[in-house]
């Protein structure tokens, strides 16, 4: 009720209580006659009403207008956002957003370091609002000694709905791994939208020319058919966490599917599905048991019978498999280079404790496993590992130092006990 009355009163009826008493009256119920927007440039009103997604006619409720500002604040448009309600007449009510426009533009560069990536840099520049009404145009560049990328994109917000985004993107990529060299140049159409809350859906239709070039000395693994691709995409994301860097309660689940169809349309045609599964549970004193269930599978379609390398699972290292160095568990080909595999399977949990306010103390157990064809799949065969961290808080975000040790014997030529330095949870 956006008009309601509350009083308060103390009544003490003896020398050692106080009972607080609210008098509350409702009033009548309102409905918004009008979205009015104060501040904003003349072209990104008309988006900023659309955005708020309050229809004329709509009954107030107090969750309306954290909707209304949620929505503008996804924008990235205005550097202030107010969103109240005023009067309009009797039953009436007209909701105002008073909004001060933000810099559009904005550039970022980077350097990290870490285990999995010696050195990575990053670059990005961005206009949100270079083709007007909030239609922007953004590039980033990625560096590291095993990936490299170059794309634009541009976008079109709230072209759907208030909670949606529809963009363009272009890119080159380059990967530099063990056994061969990788070259995709893509030109994607996607549709993101936002249902409620922190639930993402994007949906992608995207045109891939992709070179492969095997480099080691058998090359087996890596032959046959790239060249042009269609490939479909559908990502869900449902983030119900308390905390985006530090989660101490709630769950984060992500769904990723992608489909190229056998045909003319592409060389390599495939199908895979990956889910990812975290949950966070508070314990006392302050401690927070993490866990994480994650498992993909992935086919080739039609008359091929191998999928590219860029569609293969791959696991080892900070983010996957603790017990072993990046991309190591697995199937290896002759030159013990790994090869990926159809399928993959990742289970662990960790308890994170605190020691003071920026240093916790973390122990882990890791298992998992990359099978060369899925029908292998299952909970028998994991490799495991278990060990333990430092985890430091830092303006961005927790830097981890983790050593891990393998539970089983290693593989030849593989350690027993790996070490990891990371920025984030591994999940």
């Amino acid at each position: 009720y956006a008009l309601g009355e509350v009083t308060t009163r103390v009544d003490r009826p003896d020398s050692f209580t106080a009972s607080p008493v609210f008098l509350v009256v409702p009033g009548e119920r309102h409905r918004i006659v009008r979205v009015v927007v104060k501040g904003a440039p003349e072209d990104l009103a008309p988006l900023a009403r659309k955005s708020m997604g309050v229809p004329d006619g709509a009954l107030y409720a107090p969750d309306l207008l954290t909707r209304a500002r949620d929505n503008l604040r996804e924008l990235r448009l205005f550097r202030q956002i107010k969103v109240a309600t005023a009067p309009d007449g009797p039953g009436e009510l007209r909701l105002v957003a008073d909004l001060a426009p933000a810099a559009p533009r904005s550039a970022r560069v980077s350097v990290g370091s870490w285990s999995d990536d010696p050195i990575r840099l990053r670059a990005s520049w961005i206009h949100r609002n270079l083709f007007r009404q909030g239609r922007g145009l953004g590039f980033n560049g990625v560096y590291s000694p095993h990936y490299q990328e170059f794309g634009s994109r541009v976008w079109w917000p709230a072209l759907l709905g208030p909670r949606s985004v529809v963009e363009l993107r272009g890119g080159w990529a380059r990967e530099d791994e063990e056994g061969y060299e990788l070259e995709n140049r893509s030109l994607e159409t996607a549709v993101l939208l936002r249902p409620a809350g922190r639930l993402s859906i994007r949906l992608g239709a995207a045109v891939e020319d992709v070179i492969v070039n095997g480099t080691g000395l058998d090359r087996s693994a890596f032959t046959g058919p790239d060249g042009r691709q269609l490939v479909l995409s559908a990502r869900l994301y449902d983030d119900r966490s308390d905390h985006l860097l530090y989660p101490s309660r709630g769950t984060r689940l992500a769904l990723n599917v992608a489909w190229s169809p056998s045909g003319d349309l592409s060389a390599a045609p495939f199908a895979s599905v990956e889910g990812k599964a975290s949950g966070y549970l508070p314990l006392p004193a302050g401690i927070v048991l993490a866990t994480r269930v994650a498992a993909g599978v992935a086919s080739p379609l039609g008359d091929v019978t191998t999928l590219l390398p860029n569609r293969r699972f791959f696991a080892g290292g900070v983010t996957t498999m603790r017990g072993y160095k990046r991309r190591r568990l697995g199937p290896v080909d002759t030159d013990d280079e790994p090869v990926g595999g159809q399928a993959r399977l990742l289970v662990g949990a960790e308890m994170r404790a605190p020691v003071t306010g920026w240093l916790e103390l973390a122990a882990f157990v890791d298992a998992g496993q990359v099978w060369a064809d899925r029908s292998d799949l299952s909970f028998n065969g994991l490799d495991s590992a278990g060990g333990g961290g430092l985890v430091f808080h830092t303006p961005v975000g927790p830097v981890r130092l983790d050593l891990a040790h393998l539970l089983a014997a290693p593989r030849d030529g593989e350690p027993r006990n790996v070490f990891h330095l990371a920025i984030g949870h591994p999940f």
